[in-house]
């Protein structure tokens, strides 16, 4: 059920660069505030930083008709907060991850694997006493997934806010977090303290509750704790489920397609918890659907990919880290003044009118309508304040990258290359900005 938000997020400042640098750092880094990557390249502070649980998912290897249990399990770098870290790297986003794991084989397994995909792992804690969690994935003929999480006083509840690495997220442009170490003390003070730290620097901050009620010890709990977050939020991405659960209004229809737009009512139930928590830009992903986006400026929907899915795991992980990747690189060179996208530019963007007070914005139906290219430009940080078509054409990369995702098993592991996600978006009339010159 909807309750009254406990604050208004306002926007941060937006961030400046020189031309052609990702980022402009508060300060100048020195040789002390640069290491090596496994590619050999240096790195300095990272745009992005994830907050969260790092695991290892085990998914079972395909087994025959006759086998009761799988003969085997492949180990998995797991956690969504870690899923959107690598992806976002392997996108070409300079991130880092702030987690907690034991000091058994697994977890430096998972810091190794993490590091050589070229994650900044400073943020990464050993815990002594605790182990690193783990969660066993069930998988359906559809390639749906389905989890059992091990996750006794596991190490990522026991992360520190003493613990964190502040100077270098202080030095980042967004922090992503989700819920789930919001579910345990001292994990959800040490989320709740890296929240304020990033509003109080002029980060932007991505949330996705990724609802996991068994992880909670109850419903009530992880709805207040859900509801402290969202008005904290820049950009906010759930899923159909989720946004039932959150505006407490009846599961929207099922789409049937991939070609066939949503009905009215998820855009009213979106509306609704938008307006509610004064969310800046919601996303609602759909599957193999596609998503939709809400901002006080309009609603649209943009389709999906019909693929040879065999493994959904991590998907929306995919999603929301193709999304940051192209926002936050795109973005970095916003202060360039000869960049195409002008002061007029912007100024016409931020006139457009709200929608009614008591109903549904207007929508935009990207099937048919947007154009056959988007032109690379260089926007605001506020991702909420971008031209539509610009934003839609960055969804449907978004959609094309966690589509082939789902191809092959695993989350991190199944991460398509960037020229194959371009390929699939241009396959669908969009000609999505490379969020990486090459």
């Amino acid at each position: 059920m909807l309750r009254a938000p406990v604050g208004h997020p306002g926007l941060g400042p937006t961030f400046t660069c020189p031309p052609g640098q990702w980022a402009a750092p508060r300060r100048t880094p020195g040789a002390d505030d640069m290491e090596q990557t496994p590619s050999g390249h240096l790195s300095t502070f990272p745009l992005l930083v994830c907050l969260g649980e790092l695991l290892a998912d085990l998914v079972p290897e395909t087994t025959k008709d006759h086998d009761i249990l799988p003969r085997s399990y492949h180990a998995h770098l797991g956690g969504a907060p870690a899923n959107v870290a690598a992806a976002a790297a392997h996108f070409g986003l300079p991130s880092a991850l702030f987690a907690n794991v034991g000091s058994d084989p697994l977890g430096q397994a998972l810091i190794q694997t993490l590091a050589h995909m070229g994650v900044d792992t400073r943020g990464v804690r050993v815990d002594p006493h605790h182990p690193t969690p783990i969660t066993l994935v069930s998988l359906s003929p559809q390639g749906e997934r389905s989890f059992t999480f091990y996750r006794f006083d596991t190490a990522d509840a026991h992360l520190q806010p003493d613990s964190l690495d502040l100077p270098l997220l202080s030095q980042a442009r967004c922090l992503h977090v989700g819920s789930v170490s919001l579910s345990r003390n001292p994990a959800r003070s040490a989320t709740l303290a890296a929240v304020h730290t990033a509003r109080a620097h002029g980060l932007s901050v991505s949330f996705d509750p990724n609802l996991r009620l068994a992880l909670w010890p109850d419903e009530t709990t992880a709805r207040q704790a859900i509801e402290t977050l969202l008005p904290l939020a820049h950009l906010v991405k759930v899923s159909l489920e989720e946004l039932a659960w959150l505006t407490g209004l009846p599961l929207a229809e099922a789409v049937p397609s991939h070609t066939t737009p949503p009905p009215d009512n998820l855009f009213i139930q979106a509306e609704t918890l938008r307006r509610h928590w004064q969310i800046p830009l919601l996303l609602v992903t759909l599957g193999h659907r596609g998503c939709t986006w809400h901002s006080a400026r309009g609603a649209g929907w943009i389709p999906g990919f019909s693929v040879a899915t065999v493994d959904t795991t991590g998907a929306g992980d995919v999603f929301v880290a193709s999304v940051l990747s192209q926002w936050l690189l795109s973005s970095a060179a916003a202060a360039n003044p000869s960049s195409p996208a002008t002061d007029s530019t912007q100024q016409d963007v931020l006139a457009l009118p709200a929608p009614p007070e008591q109903t549904a914005p207007p929508r935009r139906d990207a099937a048919s309508d947007l154009p056959a290219s988007c032109v690379k430009q260089a926007y605001p940080l506020d991702l909420s304040a971008w031209p539509v078509h610009q934003l839609e054409c960055l969804l449907a990369t978004a959609n094309a990258a966690a589509a082939l995702s789902t191809t092959r098993h695993g989350a991190v592991s199944a991460l398509p290359a960037w020229p194959d996600v371009c390929a699939l978006a241009q396959a669908n009339r969009i000609h999505p900005a490379d969020p990486r010159p090459r």
